[in-house]
């Protein structure tokens, strides 16, 4: 049975700050979903995106904002091991830093 190896990104983002967040991707396989945790207060100013070496796959182009939610969105996307998967959180609100966590979910071939 394949394993499900599970990458988690965790960050508090200053107000009015972004930044990438990256890691290797630990087996070849499939990245097969990735869950999105934004807490109450988000109120869609927080944007995110998800992808791997230079492409985007959370979402496809543009980002996604949303408040008190976790999202899980399916992906069936072919990666190899020490391959880089990164999160870009972008923090848009002017009083509040936000703490955002995104798993990145990979099946090994």
């Amino acid at each position: 049975m394949a394993r499900t190896e599970h990458l988690r990104f965790q960050q508090t983002v200053p107000a009015l700050q972004g930044m990438t967040l990256q890691d290797a991707v630990p087996v070849t396989g499939q990245i097969t979903q990735i869950t999105v945790h934004f807490p109450n207060g988000c109120n869609a100013l927080v944007d995110v995106a998800a992808g791997w070496k230079n492409t985007q796959i959370l979402p496809v182009n543009g980002f996604i904002a949303l408040n008190d939610t976790t999202a899980q969105f399916a992906a069936n996307t072919p990666v190899l091991q020490d391959e880089t998967l990164w999160v870009q959180i972008n923090n848009g609100d002017a009083a509040n830093p936000h703490t955002i966590t995104v798993v990145v979910s990979v099946q090994e071939d």
